[in-house]
């Protein structure tokens, strides 16, 4: 009886399930006889089950990575509201004790002209990334009222001169042409009567 020939095509439609593939090769390989009978066939099989075991591997990496991300995100935020309160009792206590804009910067507190102080850092703003785009979507939500944002993007957010600003002035920006890496938004409201301080970086995983 002749052999059936298995099609091209089929061959290259079952290497797109790279998912399970080469589960289901590691399964069945090992007690076929052209595994055991032809060495360059054999190398090839043990490749694709250790290729696909990495490529499980760096799947479960990445799940856990944004677990891990979201929880970092959580503790972040809940720092930054101690941040927050803990700095404005300062400035609080320290305006009520001098007059001096010479003793409140001897303190470290910044001092700003009255009419930017309610100018607040926008608290809600959200990052994103769709895998294998090297593009970063940001969005500032919830702000009402004249106004523009300043958004900057870093791979290091603990120096200051690695911030690159992000042209447009919109609530929506998105940056494009990013390699893959961990990289840091921070966005500052603009009005005619000033600037306001940037909000805390928020962290946005590009693979």
């Amino acid at each position: 009886m002749a052999r059936a020939r298995v099609k091209l095509g089929e061959i290259k439609a079952s290497l797109r399930t790279r998912t399970d593939g080469w589960k289901v090769v590691r399964q069945k390989a090992p007690s076929s006889p052209l595994y055991t009978s032809n060495p360059s066939l054999k190398a090839h099989a043990d490749d694709v089950i250790a290729k696909g075991k990495a490529l499980d591997d760096a799947n479960l990496a990445i799940v856990k990575a944004e677990a891990d991300l979201a929880h970092l995100r959580e503790l972040r935020d809940a720092k930054a509201r101690e941040y927050d309160l803990a700095y404005s009792s300062l400035a609080s206590t320290a305006e009520s004790a001098t007059t001096e804009p010479g003793d409140l910067l001897a303190l470290g507190l910044e001092v700003r002209d009255p009419g930017t102080l309610a100018l607040e850092p926008p608290s809600r703003v959200s990052v994103g990334s769709a895998p294998g785009t090297g593009v970063v979507d940001i969005a500032v939500r919830g702000y009402r009222g004249r106004g523009s944002f300043v958004i900057e993007i870093s791979p290091d957010p603990a120096t200051e001169e690695t911030y690159t600003r992000i042209a447009g002035t919109g609530a929506k920006r998105q940056v494009e042409g990013l390699a893959p890496g961990l990289y840091w938004v921070r966005v500052a409201l603009q009005k005619a009567k000033g600037q306001s301080a940037f909000c805390l970086p928020l962290p946005v995983l590009v693979r």
